[in-house]
């Protein structure tokens, strides 16, 4: 099949399926010999899927984002429509209701470190005091890596003079399913704790769009550059 492949310029499609535990199924020399993998992922309770590249020998790992609708599955145009609660937060309220949510922040993603596609991704954070002071206060993050949240409460706590973080309980949500890998994503995670702690909203401009932010939080509170 390679070689016709290779000598016909005809693609071929390989259709597998993956384990329990996130692997191609299979022996491991069919993914060395193929020029791209892809897998077709969703929750079973969405109607999003997410085409993601493992693999791809002609450029960067990129993303697709599908609608599963009653003809089959449809190209998102603009997927940031899916990943933030509005894209016109507030919109109409007076002038002291405007801002998002509190605990919420916004930031720019690409999802994948190798990726070119961008969208814009809402973070949700919740910090609450422990149901008992005998117990450890709890953290629980859906689409960030635990580590680097814990990270967040560390220099928040010690930084920015929030010293009652860490004896609360907190959570950390990115809407949409999205999985935010990049350390570019630290600076939203950081202010939607804080909004969250203080309870005070992420104000927007003028035309109600809320600022984005992108950055890398070192271990002594400084914010970093991320390299796109």
């Amino acid at each position: 099949l390679l070689r016709y492949a290779k000598t016909s310029g005809v693609p071929i499609i390989m259709v597998g399926h993956i384990t329990k535990g996130g692997e191609i199924a299979g022996p491991k020399v069919l993914e060395h010999l193929v020029d791209v993998v892809l897998n077709l992922e969703g929750d079973p309770n969405s109607d999003h899927r997410w085409l993601r590249s493992r693999k791809n020998r002609f450029g960067a790992n990129e993303v697709g984002i599908f609608e599963l609708g009653e003809r089959g599955l449809k190209g998102v145009i603009n997927p940031s429509e899916m990943f933030v609660s509005s894209l016109r937060p507030n919109e109409g309220s007076n002038s002291d209701e405007q801002g998002l949510p509190n605990g919420v922040a916004w930031t720019i993603t690409t999802e994948d470190s190798s990726s070119t596609r961008a969208f814009a991704a809402e973070v949700q954070a919740l910090t609450h005091d422990t149901a008992h002071e005998s117990m450890p206060p709890r953290s629980r993050c859906y689409g960030f890596h635990p580590d680097r949240v814990q990270l967040m409460l560390a220099v928040l706590s010690i930084h920015a003079n929030m010293k009652e973080l860490r004896r609360q309980d907190s959570f950390v949500n990115i809407v949409g399913g999205l999985r935010l890998d990049e350390t570019g994503s630290d600076l939203s995670i950081a202010m939607a704790l804080a909004s969250a702690f203080y309870e005070s909203r992420i104000w927007v401009d003028s035309n109600g769009i809320p600022p984005a932010f992108i950055g890398e939080v070192g271990l002594g509170g400084e914010i970093r550059p991320v390299k796109q």
